[in-house]
């Protein structure tokens, strides 16, 4: 790659920031949590409408109760692959908080609900783009955007909106927010949810004690046991986080109720786990009892697989020419790169700008990232007029 085109991609993302930031702030500042349908299509209008502008061909695809799904193709050479972009517009923030906590800029940050989950990513995505496409260097290739409505809460209505598009895929960009220090992820956690409902009988905790099956005695016992899974295989986790049972206190408890978070580093444990929740219903200390366990893993683990490095690899080198030292990083999160990985597709995630306290009211970017990273797509990008064919 020359120097000079390196100098454009620079001199325009330069020339962008202020109207990128912009765009952010106005997306930002739209409500747009999963669910509200209202703000998902406010936002899905403003990013399809820049998509169109671009020459794209934009789809606007509804789900009911969850809003409006954006996919936008830009024609290239078929025989030479797709590339695909995956972002979501929806935040896990609930309708009205933007009135209390609007986008601000402080010094050198940004704050707002969603900035960098991941309102912030698919701004960079879409200007690193528009960089291209106006010096007239996107690749000789298919490249599909996806901005789905309803990732914070499993992509469950949205994932076959995806995959009907990853035929001819060669490589996936995932847009959610990177660490301060610059990584692009390669590998992330699968992710599961387990309810363990018991049921008992209600009595009067007086008169009628013997009578009575404490659900919430029975619920203990499979805590403590949903407790002990954690550390079974490396990286396993058993998050107990929500717990209903009982109603007044001179009632033994006839129903109660745990929901659990699990993640897994890789498929094998999966299974482990899903098996060892299952156990429970037949691990019963109080006779009488029955308890029931559902839930399932709604995200695989994203591996660090060869395909994923070699595609990290091209990120790094592509860092490298605009002096960003790129890391390789894992984490414990996941998000639509784990199922897009699992397809066996080269993936790579973590490509918006550098978060903090995401999911919080507090959340922010580094300003500078963002245009860091929308330069840092463009240059990707240029790496692909190479690898075309």
């Amino acid at each position: 790659m020359s120097t000079q085109l390196i100098e454009k991609i620079r001199e325009k993302a330069s020339g962008y920031s202020d109207e990128q930031l912009a765009l952010l702030e106005k997306v930002v500042n739209i409500d747009s949590g999963s669910g509200y349908e209202k703000g998902i299509n406010e936002v899905a209008q403003v990013f399809g409408s820049f998509l169109d502008s671009l020459g794209a061909e934009v789809n606007y695809i509804n789900c009911e109760g969850i809003g409006t799904n954006i996919v936008a193709k830009f024609k290239g050479t078929e025989s030479n692959g797709k590339i695909l972009i995956v972002g979501h517009m929806d935040t896990v923030f609930q309708e009205g908080d933007t009135k209390e906590h609007p986008f601000r800029v402080d010094g050198d940050y940004a704050y707002g609900l969603g900035v960098a989950d991941m309102k912030g990513g698919i701004v960079a995505a879409l200007y690193g783009l528009k960089i291209m496409h106006e010096l007239n260097r996107l690749p000789d290739m298919e490249i599909v955007v996806v901005l789905n409505a309803d990732e914070e809460i499993g992509s469950q209505q949205s994932r076959p909106i995806i995959e009907k598009e990853l035929g001819g895929v060669r490589y996936a960009f995932v847009f959610e927010p990177s660490r301060d220090n610059a990584g692009i992820i390669t590998e992330r956690k699968g992710v599961g949810g387990f309810t363990v409902e018991v049921f008992g009988r209600e009595a009067h905790s007086g008169s009628q004690f013997e009578y009575g099956k404490n659900a919430v005695v029975e619920l203990a016992d499979k805590i403590l046991k949903m407790n002990d899974i954690t550390g079974i295989r490396p990286g396993v986790t058993v998050n107990v986080a929500v717990i209903e049972g009982g109603s007044k206190a001179n009632i033994v408890p006839g129903y109660a109720k745990a929901r659990a978070n699990v993640r897994v580093e890789d498929v094998e444990s999966m299974h482990i786990v899903e098996e060892k929740m299952k156990s429970l219903e037949n691990d019963v200390i109080n006779e009488g009892i029955i308890v029931k366990v559902n839930g399932r893993f709604n995200s695989p683990p994203m591996k660090r697989t060869a395909d994923n490095l070699k595609l990290y690899e091209i990120a790094r080198r592509a860092g490298n020419r605009i002096g960003l030292n790129l890391e390789e990083t894992k984490t414990g999160g996941t998000s639509d790169a784990c199922f897009l990985s699992a397809k066996g597709i080269a993936t790579i995630d973590g490509l918006g700008p550098y978060k903090y306290n995401t999911h919080e009211k507090t959340e922010h970017i580094l300003i500078k990232s963002l245009h860091e990273r929308t330069m840092l797509f463009a240059v990707i990008l240029s790496e692909f007029n190479n690898e075309a064919g």
